[in-house]
């Protein structure tokens, strides 16, 4: 597994602690089966972020509302996910036909732990290398004309505006009709919060490269439509058990921190035609 890669034990850490928790808020409780003596090494390292966790565990419960929403429209829904490290949706959601692409390392460790025989749903779990292999080779098998969900959740952030260019020129021509679900943060954001847990994912070899204060425009020049913009930090309020410090966070959250309130949100997208309107719902 390559050192960056690695950072996938937070995220799914992160689920874990929020699966055991009195309240859940994505109750992922297979993100355990995942955390060994390795994982746990890694993930104790992030033991400091309380907030970071938590506000994981709601980008993930997000995401996940929203793909519950497709598969009650069509439960043979293609979904797609591009660096899934160790998300489990396809074990803990009825319907879905479901792709996972990650590093060649992860996906084998994956296929250790949870190995594909035991998920109810049709699961193909592709080994990738996101700085070298071809990713329209990858999916091109899944072209069918169908048009796919497609979640990228967490990867972003590594990615330079060049990069995401690429990856979306792929998803363009291998599918003219997709729905793309993803999380984006806004430099204004990332400058003013969670330094010291940037430090930690730089140490394993994880560049972060968020550049802009309006990152979505790079899915709008390539024609992509902005369906829904869901605030992390506004849900993880909503979803955690306020104390009086956090209503006090919420209220500067809705008044003069708003800029930074929806600095880092969950983005829905849709691109190419479709047939009647959308009604998103997130939970």
């Amino acid at each position: 597994m390559r050192p960056a890669s690695k950072t996938a034990y937070f995220c799914c850490g992160a689920r874990m602690e929020d699966a055991q928790s009195k309240h859940p808020v994505c109750n992922d409780t297979y993100a355990k089966v995942f955390m060994k003596n390795e994982g746990h090494e890694i993930f104790e390292r992030f033991k400091p972020f309380k907030d970071a966790k938590i506000s994981n565990a709601t980008r993930h419960r997000i995401i996940d509302d929203l793909i519950r929403e497709e598969l009650k429209r069509d439960p043979e829904s293609l979904v797609i996910i591009i660096g899934a490290g160790f998300d489990t949706r396809a074990y803990r959601f009825n319907g879905g036909i479901w792709i996972e692409l990650d590093d060649p390392g992860l996906i084998e460790y994956k296929n250790e732990c949870l190995p594909v025989s035991e998920c109810t749903n049709p699961l193909h779990r592709i080994p990738h290398d996101m700085t070298g292999d071809s990713l329209s080779e990858r999916l091109s098998q899944f072209s069918t004309g169908k048009p796919p969900v497609i979640i990228i959740e967490g990867v972003f952030i590594y990615l330079t505006e060049e990069a995401m260019s690429k990856l979306i020129k792929v998803l363009r021509e291998l599918f003219p009709e997709h729905l793309l679900f993803c999380d984006l943060q806004t430099l204004r954001c990332f400058r003013q919060f969670n330094l010291k847990f940037q430090e930690v994912l730089k140490g394993f070899g994880a560049a972060l490269c968020i550049t802009s204060d309006s990152p979505e425009n790079v899915f709008l020049s390539h024609g992509y439509r902005m369906r829904e913009k869901i605030s992390i930090l506004v849900k993880t309020t909503r979803y955690a058990r306020l104390s009086a410090r956090q209503l006090l966070i919420k209220l500067a959250l809705n008044t003069f921190l708003r800029g930074v309130r929806d600095g880092y949100s969950i983005y829905c997208f849709e691109y190419g035609s479709f047939k009647g309107e959308r009604k998103w719902k997130s939970g």
